[in-house]
């Protein structure tokens, strides 16, 4: 997770290059944080393009970072 003032970015890392949107479940646990906006998350893969898993979530190639 990266935090910047009162936004949580929520990350999860895998080795796969299809990640499925059950691996995001966790992020849910941020939305009861007193005080805190959750941003726009990703999911550090090994896919090979930068794609939307949800509304709020990208997978995100782990060479672009």
């Amino acid at each position: 997770m990266i935090a910047d003032g009162d936004t949580l970015y929520p990350i999860e890392i895998k080795t796969t290059s299809d990640p499925a949107k059950s691996v995001i479940s966790a992020f849910r646990c941020l939305d009861a944080i007193p005080g805190k906006k959750v941003g726009t998350g990703a999911v550090v893969c090994l896919a090979k393009e930068r794609l939307p898993l949800t509304e709020k979530v990208w997978i995100l190639p782990a060479h672009l970072i």
